[in-house]
């Protein structure tokens, strides 16, 4: 660690009575923060500023990496801290309804999985999907529309305004009052992480951001997929004796 500055912002208006929180996870570091809305065309609430590093933002460059991309032998740098470059920056804020205590991201055992932003309020835990706050979300003019290529990588147009969904509210009619600590941790399917959240109640849950991908559906018939494979079998059976006697009797008429 060199402890240089390699990218500084500031926030003007916050109220820090009512709490700062941060959290970095890999290459994306997320704050929020309550605004006074004091200065020109500002309104008053809490906000989360998402921030995203990258090696370089050029296009058209042959690698556009994370800077904290571990060192494969087709990356075209190593970054480190001790380098005279830089990351490059790319943010963007949003406005949310509640107060936060706390947040933190979700975490699963390779990886693979995104990574939901897990929030605090007074009473309720939120999971936000990762793509809602994703800081390269297009600043579109009035009746734009994203191209093919930002669909195909999963972004839609820039909302200042987060929607208040309850189907995010991973702690459902439960109160959980006082969070002060929330932590995550891996299970055994990657496509699940576990939650838990302390304060003055204790609350414990498992979230799927992306899906449960590697889990069968409830609807999934077991007994129509062994009576498939059974058939299968038998099939196989029968047909292969058929097989090798023609394909004899091809040899013999060869000779």
């Amino acid at each position: 660690m060199s402890g240089r500055i390699l990218y500084e912002l500031q926030f003007r208006n916050v109220d820090i009575t009512k709490g700062v929180n941060t959290h970095v996870a890999e290459n994306l570091v997320y704050c929020s923060y309550y605004s006074t809305g004091e200065g020109a065309g500002q309104s008053r609430g809490y906000r989360i500023t998402a921030l995203e590093l990258y090696e370089s933002l050029d296009k058209d460059e042959k690698y556009n990496t994370y800077f904290t991309a571990p060192c494969f032998s087709n990356i075209r740098t190593v970054w480190t801290s001790f380098s005279d470059e830089v990351p490059e920056v790319t943010a963007n804020t949003y406005l949310f309804d509640h107060p936060i205590s706390f947040l933190t991201t979700t975490k699963t055992r390779y990886g693979i999985t995104s990574r939901d932003l897990l929030i605090a309020t007074p009473s309720q835990l939120i999971s936000l999907p990762k793509r809602l706050l994703d800081p390269r979300r297009p600043i579109l003019p009035k009746g734009g529309k994203v191209t093919s290529v930002q669909k195909e990588e999963g972004l839609v147009a820039y909302d200042p305004v987060i929607p208040d969904e309850r189907k995010w509210t991973i702690s459902h009619m439960n109160e959980v009052l006082g969070i002060r600590y929330v932590g995550t941790t891996t299970a055994l399917l990657e496509s699940t992480s576990l939650v838990f959240a302390a304060g003055l109640d204790l609350f414990w849950t498992r979230v799927a951001p992306s899906g449960t991908f590697d889990v069968l559906s409830e609807g999934f018939s077991k007994v129509q997929l062994l009576a498939t494979m059974g058939a299968l079998a038998i099939g196989l059976a029968v047909v292969r004796p058929i097989v090798q006697r023609k394909v004899l009797k091809q040899r013999w008429g060869a000779e």
